[in-house]
């Protein structure tokens, strides 16, 4: 990457090694009309000190969090590389967040769609597609499309994997340092339904492996356990396969096991640990009609007998909106409520795990459900405090912001909709994480 006339590129971090060291450019053009771009990433030089590669590792109009007032620091691997610009300008630090922001908006970003739609070379998801610059890379595709960096990026476990999944700490090193809160999904398979349920040695070593991962990572992190448990077939732990006092013990045995490990002794279902750490479990049913072959969930709620439950920090529901149209209100109104009235929520927030509307849905449309959904029935649920829009192909629905109002229209009216709702300072955007955040413990949700 060369220099080019009229930037300037001004080192902020001290070396890590003798030849990597994390760097920003501000555009001097840009500045004269009264803003300016950042972008962090890596530098590298040989033995000889020649820069050999930059990488960059966030685009945004803010410094990163690893950046922010951080005094300049002038290495010698950088005098030729900085030639140019014997006189660095220190940046503004960045604008500490909003207090107009009450929700966060997020999304599972799958980079197959953009493959096949906008033809990136690349089809890994979020968060593995961080750094790939546009035209590729699903993250920034999507970022670029809804306008904002996503505050948070789903992702996780197989729900049909056991022994787990390993925790990929490269993938949540990436989410995190984009800005980003990591937010993981964990399901299991009826083996380790039936494990966990019984407490078997086995599972208590799957458990400790995966919690201590997560732990040694440190940064907070949405976990969201066995989740749609209402649903009938969808999962091995639905509705029709597992009893409710079944389903209960699976999740209060799983969030033992990370208590134990976080904050207790440090040996699965020893009983000894009280909390979570850098774990926010996210407690997620499906969203239900009255009379409906899917059940409320209310009898999976994990209550522990006091008015604030230590088995939930936030809770929520998982609603799509696939053919007919079912205004916001029409599916979220009585989950919303069902879920407010069940014993030991307390204050905790809520949030939407998953969500998307057909391209296709009846009229008045998807553009129109977004509208409403973003303008109206969001501010007017204050204790939601989030959502994650499920971008995701793999199914003859078109859940995706790019697609709609009609089957196959791509950056219609729908995208036009959703760009304009979240552009609104109701709704955050990168860099979420900042010095201001805990290094561990709980995700901070806005107030």
């Amino acid at each position: 990457m060369k220099l080019q006339d009229g930037e300037r590129r001004t080192a902020l971090r001290a070396v890590k090694t003798p030849s990597e060291a994390r760097w920003h450019y501000t555009d001097v053009r840009n500045q004269d009309w009264g803003y300016w771009v950042a972008v962090c990433g890596r530098l590298k030089w040989d033995e000889d000190g020649v820069l050999v590669a930059a990488e960059p590792l966030i685009k945004t109009d803010r410094v990163c969090k690893d950046c922010h007032a951080v005094k300049e620091v002038v290495m010698p691997h950088m005098r030729d590389y900085r030639k140019h610009d014997p006189t660095p300008v220190d940046p503004d630090p960045p604008p500490t967040p909003s207090t107009t922001v009450k929700a966060y908006q997020g999304a599972r970003i799958d980079g197959q769609a953009y493959v096949d739609w906008y033809g990136s070379n690349d089809a890994s998801d979020g968060p593995w597609s961080i750094g790939i610059p546009l035209p590729n890379g699903s993250t920034a595709l999507y970022e670029s499309h809804s306008g904002k960096g996503v505050c948070t990026i789903h992702w996780g476990g197989s729900s049909g994997a056991w022994p787990p999944k390993a925790f990929d700490t490269g993938a949540a090193d990436k989410c995190h340092n984009h800005g980003a809160i990591n937010y993981y999904s964990f399901g299991v398979p009826t083996a380790g339904i039936t494990a966990i349920i019984n407490k078997t040695s086995t599972a208590a070593g799957y458990l400790d492996t995966l919690f201590t991962a997560i732990k040694n990572w440190g940064n907070p992190i949405i976990f969201r356990p066995v989740w749609e448990m209402n649903l009938p077939t969808r999962f091995d732990w639905g509705a029709s396969n597992i009893t409710p006092s079944e389903y209960l013990q699976l999740y209060k045995n799983i969030w033992q096991a990370a208590a134990d490990v976080q904050d207790g002794n440090g040996t699965v279902w020893s009983n000894t640990g009280n909390n979570t750490g850098n774990m926010t479990f996210f407690w997620c049913s499906n969203v239900f009609t009255a009379g409906g072959s899917t059940p409320s969930p209310a009898a999976m709620w994990p209550s522990d007998g006091t008015n604030n439950t230590k088995y939930v920090d936030i809770a929520g529901w998982d609603g799509y909106v696939i053919s007919g149209y079912t205004s916001p209100g029409g599916r979220y109104n009585l989950i919303h409520d069902t879920i407010l009235g069940l014993p030991g929520i307390g204050n905790k927030p809520l949030f939407i795990g998953e969500m998307g509307v057909d391209a296709a849905v009846t009229s008045p449309g998807k553009a129109a459900w977004i509208n409403d959904f973003l303008n109206n029935w969001m501010p007017a649920h204050p204790r939601v405090k989030g959502f994650s829009w499920f971008n995701e192909k793999g199914s003859s629905q078109q859940p995706h912001i790019e697609l709609g109002d009609a089957l196959g229209q791509k950056n219609g009216a729908a995208l036009t909709a959703f760009k304009a709702g979240i552009a609104s300072d109701y709704y955050g955007e990168l860099p979420v994480l900042s010095s201001s955040w805990p290094t561990s413990g709980k995700v901070p949700f806005p107030a």
